[in-house]
């Protein structure tokens, strides 16, 4: 286990101050000048580059999925013949609902599908 002392680390100050100490000759550098060990690459100082994931916006497909999915459901209860037990507006909304369950089903699937591609 390290010790810990009371002293000041001169190496942790120059550092929170921006610099990063004497160079080989003795010439003080700020952490603003390049030092040349990085080469030509697009990383600055204090900046972090990390690769996007894209993803899909599940939220989308899924009201998507719910909305078509209502539509087809009322154009499909009004093509077919009504029930003589069941009134017209029971029978639109069941088969709107189960549409729109359907539909979310298949948003999520297609979701799934698109988001495994990537």
């Amino acid at each position: 286990m390290p010790e810990t002392t009371d002293e000041p680390d001169p190496v942790r100050d120059e550092r929170a101050a921006g610099r990063t100490g004497a160079g080989p000759a003795g010439d003080e550098r700020t952490g603003d000048e390049p030092t040349g060990e990085s080469g030509a690459g697009p990383e600055r100082r204090g900046v972090v580059y990390v690769p996007v994931r894209r993803s899909v916006n599940y939220r989308a497909f899924l009201l998507t999925g719910a909305v078509v999915g209502l539509l087809l459901g009322l154009a499909f209860d009004a093509i077919t013949p009504q029930a003589p037990a069941v009134t017209a507006t029971s029978a639109a909304a069941y088969v709107a609902v189960i549409g729109a369950l359907l539909g979310t089903l298949v948003g999520a699937i297609v979701a799934l599908l698109l988001d495994r591609r990537r």
